[in-house]
Order: structure tokens, then sequence, then C-alpha cells
């Protein structure tokens, strides 16, 4: 241990309020509470010599990151939704630091743009292995009304190793690397394919950061099942086994054969979530156009106030999954639905507020992928030399705001705000009212 260097491989914390407020505490991070504490952790700490290898659990691309965009913040759930602390703001990106991180998952299962993503295994593997369980289970084992267990390897493996033989044969058991990383996809992929119930089992020590992710996963599922009329699913968070071992297999509430996805999941972790939940309103008795979702959800779009917009397009230039687009020679602003992750950074930005997010999910795709105008005007045109250089809306707003200035009390100054910027400078010039 080199002191001098202030870098330490085990630290005992003495004070009162632990140091580290992380709900989850660094490896070699140990807090006496106590005397009886601190006599356990001063004949475990000398036996802790040593090397190990920390992995690498996360995999990060700061270009489709919608944290933020020229000093204005949006997405913040990654560093809300991590129990140990490990990830922070460097301005328009996050960064995490590898030797905090612990492989919660939490930061993949919310980001809704894809961002940060679990390194292994990848979402996709996980959809694809469920969805071969549950293929295997109707063909084979002949049993409709599946349920899904989901549980950890560190803390759930034991426990449901030790009532395996109580388990119902109606029950995968399905070991993930940690539970924090179940996002919707896998939530809602396990349902399209034909499993009637999901469990997630937790130990009570579960942070308080992953409980609140899952019941965001679970409530962004059940909102479109209830909406498309397939609520007939149970979605819960357990910590014990007891409700699991007590569901009987019945064939009420499974769905029927062929009402079954069969698509692979060989997308991203929007594509497979949209195309799971796609499957609900598609075998729904009273299919919809969109399904309304909770606040903070991956997918939606974005609403304009017409009359407070004027098209100064600095949305555009601050959208980071290109779903704002400006409209090329015509003064408008078009939007992408598919590629709205409801970050925010746009209402934030927009000098006249006239941005709000709408968390939707819209089941047609020609729709969500297809450019729509949310406003468009006809060209301001210069009134000296006619060149079309601003909307009329935004000439309208300039002269109305700064028609008590004192810069443009005289109306020939007011009248250059109506000038494309070659003739004002002109204007300015030619006549003596110009300020030197």
């Amino acid at each position: 241990l080199n002191i001098e260097s202030g870098l330490f491989d085990q630290v005992l914390d003495l004070s009162e309020t632990p140091l580290v407020s992380a709900a989850i505490k660094p490896p070699g991070y140990y807090h006496a509470s106590d005397s009886t504490t601190l006599d356990g952790l001063i004949e475990t700490i000398p036996e802790m010599i040593g090397e190990f290898e920390k992995p690498k659990y996360f995999n990060y691309d700061p270009l489709i990151c919608a944290h933020g965009r020229s000093g204005v913040t949006g997405c913040t759930r990654c560093i809300d939704a991590c129990p140990t602390d490990a990830i922070f703001s460097i301005g328009e990106t996050i960064e995490v630091n590898p030797h905090l991180c612990q492989g919660g998952g939490t930061c993949a299962s919310s980001c809704p743009s894809g961002a940060i993503t679990y390194a292994y295994p990848r979402a996709d593997e996980q959809v694809e292995l469920l969805r071969r369980l549950i293929k295997d289970m109707r063909s084979s084992a002949q049993i409709e009304d599946l349920d899904i267990l989901i549980f950890d390897q560190e803390f759930g493996y034991e426990t449901v190793a030790a009532v395996s033989t109580k388990l119902p044969g109606h029950t995968i058991p399905f070991m993930v690397e940690e539970v924090g990383s179940v996002g919707p996809e896998l939530v809602a992929s396990s349902l399209a394919y034909g499993a009637r119930n999901v469990f997630i089992l937790l130990p009570d020590s579960t942070p308080g950061q992953v409980v609140n992710s899952l019941e965001n996963v679970f409530g962004l599922v059940q909102a479109v099942l209830d909406q498309t009329g397939c609520g007939n699913h149970r979605l819960a968070l357990i910590n014990n086994l007891d409700s699991v071992i007590d569901t009987p297999g019945t064939n009420t509430a499974g769905p029927a054969t062929d009402s079954m996805a069969t698509f692979a999941p060989a997308g991203d972790k929007r594509w497979i979530t949209r195309t799971a939940l796609g499957h609900f309103n598609e075998i729904s008795d009273n299919p919809r156009d969109f399904a309304t979702l909770p606040a903070g959800s991956l997918f939606g779009r974005v609403q304009i106030d017409e009359d407070a917009c004027t098209l100064c397009m600095g949305c555009v230039s601050q959208c980071p999954g290109k779903a704002l687009q400006a409209g090329g020679d015509t003064p408008a602003l078009r939007f992408i639905e598919a590629n709205c992750v409801q970050c925010g950074i746009c209402t934030t930005s927009c000098p006249e507020s006239a941005l709000t997010l709408e968390p939707r999910l819209h089941f047609d795709y020609n729709t969500v992928n297809k450019a729509q105008t949310l406003k468009e005007e006809a060209p301001f045109h210069c009134i000296s030399c006619g060149k079309p250089f601003a909307t009329s809306a935004m000439i309208s707003r300039m002269t109305e705001k700064l028609k008590g200035h004192w810069m443009f009390e005289k109306p020939e100054a007011l009248n250059r705000l109506r000038m494309c910027e070659d003739c004002r400078v002109k204007d300015m010039f030619d006549k003596e009212d110009h300020i030197s």
C-alpha cells in the first residue's frame, strides 16, 4: 500500500455517517457502524490481498447520447439510476468511472437512446435466448401458460436453486447477470413471444435506484398492455418465491398460439421494444393509433404552440436524435417521431417555450418514420431587395420587442429589421441616422 500516493485499495471508514453515500459502495470500502462490525472487518480486511480483474460492464456511444447540447442539459436518466455514483456529467456527454461501476445495469435499462448498453450479454442476445426457451417449452413440453422468473446470478441463484423442485412446470427460471439490466425490450418481448407473467426476484437489499428503474420498465409495458386490451398479464417485483410457486398453470390468461410474436430481435433496444409492444396492438380486438405512456418514457412526440413558434430553428440544432429538422428552402419545422428520445433538450432551449413533450407510442411504422410538418410559413422577403431571409412570425416578434428600444426610436431604424443583412448594412451607411 503506497500511502504517500493517496490511492488506496482498501478503506475502513470509522465515521458515524458513511463518507461514501452511494447505495452500493465501491469494492474495498468498508464502514464500521458499530463495534461488532468493526471486529469483523479487522479480521476480514487483512485477508483481502491479491489481484483481480475488473471487467468493463458497459459500452458507451457519445454520438447518440442525449445528455446535453450547447450548455443545455437534457437526459440524466443514467446518472439518476446508477446506484454506485459511477456516472457523472462532463458537459454534453457523460463519463462512467469503470472503477466505481459494478455492472448494476440500470444505466442501460433506463437509457432512452441506447447510448449506454450492457457489454455482456447484449440486450438482443438475452431476448433471443428467451424467445428460444419459450418456443421450446411450448412445442416440446406442450405448456402454453408460461411464467418467466428472472433472477441474477449473485443473489438469486441460490434462492431459486433451493426451491427448484417446487417451482411449477410452467415457470421458466431465467438468470441474468444483474436484474437492474432488465429493460422494456426483455419484458415486452417475453410477453409477446407467449409468456403469461413475468416475475423479477429482488433481494431485500436491492438499492432504490434499481427498484425504481424496474418499476419504470413495468409501468411502460403495463401502459401499453392496458390500452390495447392485453392487460391480462402480471408483472411483479418479488422478494420471495411464494407467489411464483403458488401461481396455478391455467390456460385462461395465456395468449393463443396464433397470437404469439415471431420477430427476431435483430435490432437495437428501441426497435425491439417498439416491435414487441406493437405486437399487442396487432392482436388487440380494438387496435388504436397510439398508446399514452408514463412521463420519462423512451418514446413520444413533440407538441408545438404554432402561435408562439417563430421558426428560429434553435431546436433543430440542439436535437441529438435528429428528430427535429429544418424544412430546407422553406421555413418549416419537420419532426420524425421514431427519432425522438424525449430528452427535453428542445423544450428547454426553445426561446419561446413553444415546445412540449408528449410521451406516447405510435404503432404505425410509416407514421413515426416519416417527417411530419409541425409548422410551416411563407418566407418573409426583404423589403429592399426582395430576398427571402426570415419568417413573418420572426420579423413580427422582433419588431414588437424592439420598437421601444432607444436604438429603434426612428422609423428608419425599425424598418431595417425588415431588411436582409446586406441591405440593412447598406441602408445604415446610406442614411445619416446610422449609429457610429
